[in-house]
């Protein structure tokens, strides 16, 4: 790509970079901001599932009611309106207008993420557009390998109110490079809300789905709080801790590639059956083992890859069961995933409080892995419906 094409996909990676670290920063940050709004853990742990929810549903209603809307001017006012939340983060006096602020740039957050993808394959010569959404999508990926280390780290050192400042200074200088860099796109055809509830009507389709939103909600129900957990468990300090995310990053970064040729070797239904069954597996170990560190570190490694790995096939999976409506069910996974994020999070804060530390986390994820479990089979057993 020339260096003209490669600022512009780097404009739009930042934007994705900026998205994912302020969506899953806190999970490795919530001890600290839980000490200086003085709120406990669990309460804390509810910006993870208030930014997912409001994600999850803004996404597909947003979509539709803006898909007319020249993307290059939305794009815009999207990370205007995220670099507000961003901001307000960064000076929220209370535990209430931080909850604010994490509604801002969830909203906001799920436009940037379908536009930055979107825009992605349109500013690039045709014979490199996979290369271009593959560099957008390494902007969320390395917003785990690097900015949540990084981010613990910061906010031990200083406060964990300079990420969202970081954040913000990222926000304008995307913006500005989009301003002067990104031609106009126009708008495409409405997506209705009522066609993107027809492609999910095959209970097959659907159960997948729910498979996705019950794997990813028992892996936040642990990961959410991991920070609380090796600290409870281990001791470890905050330089520690940040080794602990770079160490899953990684892992993670892998099972995404992982996922995919595991998918091209075996076919996605046998792929995601595999993988979520060694998911549940893991977790498993991790419960059985937790007083031993050494092996938890092998098995966080299998943990990170296992939760990446699954996404590739089951996107497969689906085109491949419905490629007619492809790019909606598209959507709705990234919305399966959100939920998931939502509920395992919230159901992880509600064990801590219940019980006062984090040691049922990790055995409810289990039970929840278990029932994601059973829809992947009853999923991937299903016969394909007559289009």
């Amino acid at each position: 790509m020339s260096s003209y094409m490669n600022i512009r996909v780097i404009a739009l990676t930042i934007a994705a970079f900026v998205v994912g670290l302020v969506e899953l920063i806190i999970g490795g940050i919530l001890p600290q901001i839980a000490t200086d709004l003085e709120v406990s853990i669990s309460s804390a742990g509810l910006l993870i599932t208030v930014f997912s929810l409001v994600f999850a549903i803004a996404g597909p209603l947003l979509l539709s009611a803006t898909s007319k809307i020249e993307r290059k001017k939305l794009l815009l006012v999207s990370l205007v309106i995220f670099f507000v939340g961003t901001i307000v983060a960064f000076l929220a006096p209370n535990y209430f207008v931080l909850l604010i602020a994490r509604i801002i740039n969830a909203a906001s957050g799920s436009l940037v993420i379908v536009l930055a993808l979107t825009l992605s394959i349109k500013v690039v010569p045709k014979h490199y557009q996979a290369r271009a959404i593959g560099f957008v999508s390494m902007g969320i990926s390395s917003s785990i390998v690097i900015g949540i280390p990084v981010g613990v780290l910061i906010s031990d050192f200083w406060s964990w109110r300079i990420i969202f400042l970081i954040a913000s200074i990222l926000t304008v200088i995307a913006f500005f490079i989009i301003v002067l860099f990104i031609d106009k796109v126009p708008g495409g055809k409405v997506i209705t809300i009522r066609e993107q509830f027809h492609a999910i009507k095959q209970i097959k389709i659907a159960s997948a789905h729910l498979m996705m939103m019950f794997a990813i909600g028992a892996h936040y129900l642990f990961y959410a709080y991991l920070t609380p957990y090796v600290q409870q468990y281990y001791g470890l300090n905050a330089s520690q801790v940040s080794m602990i995310y770079f160490a899953f990053g990684f892992s993670a970064i892998a099972g995404g590639f992982l996922g995919g040729v595991l998918s091209d070797r075996i076919n996605p239904r046998r792929a995601v059956v595999t993988i979520v069954t060694i998911f549940l597996i893991t977790l498993l170990f991790i419960s059985l083992t937790r007083d031993s560190f050494y092996l938890f570190i092998p098995l966080l490694i299998v943990w990170g890859i296992m939760s990446w790995a699954v996404s590739p096939p089951q996107q497969a999976y689906l085109i491949q069961t419905s490629p007619q409506t492809g790019d909606i069910q598209q959507s709705i996974h990234n919305s399966a995933l959100q939920f998931g994020i939502a509920g395992g999070s919230a159901l992880g804060g509600f064990l801590i409080d219940r019980t006062g530390d984090v040691t049922m986390n990790s055995w409810a994820a289990c039970i929840v892995m278990a029932i994601a479990l059973g829809l992947a089979i009853f999923s991937t057993t299903r016969p394909v419906a007559a289009a």
